[in-house]
């Protein structure tokens, strides 16, 4: 089965929208904290503005929380397997720790992979600088000496508790950052392809009249 990035992104393309777009403002919604009522009815309103009807065929909210929920129990999954292979492995704790706010965090950033589409906007955050930012959180402390004198062992104990804090203070500022800006973008999207359709209508409309004038003229000529 294929991942739910790759899954929504095929999704998305053939509702014929830009899924590097609305791809992260619906995994944003998903992984929110509101009610599962108000999530169905945030991916409601989105499918309706892109078209999607509420068919077999089309994409829904109730597909796209059903695929989620399956993504969700896969990487649970993954993550128990994981932690049964790397027993042994001489990683420090820090290590594995920024290994995987980086997985969990990248995996979620509007510009990692999955989704296609221009992913160099202004004010989205990039994959080296929240790397950067996570290593940073961590810099000096996976030098520091293991100590058998309990003094220092209760310092480092301190240390790697207001790093673990911290660290996750940035995340989640970063995490609400990206979901803004994702909501942003899409909000964006929307309002041009609603722009783009009033133009296309006009148009239409236009050549529709010229073509009436036209008929009548030929007809008076006769």
């Amino acid at each position: 089965m294929m991942d739910f990035d790759t899954w929504l992104s095929e999704r998305l393309r053939e509702l014929k929208t830009d899924e590097a777009v609305f791809g992260p403002y619906i995994t944003s919604i998903l992984e929110g904290d509101e009610e599962l009522d108000q999530k169905i009815e945030d991916l409601d309103g989105i499918l309706s503005e892109l078209g999607a009807t509420p068919s077999v065929e089309s994409l829904t909210s109730a597909q796209i929380i059903s695929r989620w929920n399956e993504h969700l129990a896969t990487s649970k999954d993954k993550s128990k397997n994981a932690s049964t292979v790397l027993e042994g492995d001489n990683k420090t704790e820090s290590e594995s720790l920024i290994e995987k706010q980086l997985e969990q965090l990248l995996r979620h950033s509007p510009e990692s992979g999955g989704a296609t589409g221009s992913g160099n906007e202004k004010g989205v955050v990039t994959d080296s600088a929240l790397r950067a930012a996570i290593l940073q959180q961590y810099q000096g402390l996976t030098d520091e000496s293991e100590s058998d004198d309990d003094g220092e062992s209760r310092k480092k104990s301190t240390m790697d508790g207001l790093a673990k804090n911290t660290n996750a203070s940035s995340l989640l500022s970063a995490q609400k950052e990206m979901k803004e800006q994702a909501k942003a973008e899409a909000a964006k999207k929307r309002e041009k392809d609603k722009e783009d359709r009033a133009r296309q209508k006009k148009l239409a409309e236009e050549k529709k009249e010229k073509a009436k004038k036209k008929t009548a003229k030929v007809e008076r000529k006769r």
